[in-house]
């Protein structure tokens, strides 16, 4: 993101092309945290399983 920005400053890149590039940035961090949610959320989902919640919780709070 940093070097497209660069490029656009410099004039290398229109602005929609830098609109396109955030865009396309945007929608991947907003991927890789919905990911990461969903991970959290399955792996409390096998403790819950397993019958090892609490003590997956108490992992959480040693981080």
């Amino acid at each position: 993101m940093s070097i497209a920005e660069l490029r656009f400053q410099s004039g290398q890149i229109s602005s929609t092309e830098i609109d396109d590039i955030r865009n396309r940035f945007n929608t991947a961090e907003n991927t890789l945290n919905q990911a990461k949610i969903s991970c959290v959320l399955d792996r409390a989902g096998l403790a819950e399983a397993t019958g090892q919640l609490g003590q997956w919780v108490d992992t959480l709070n040693d981080r």
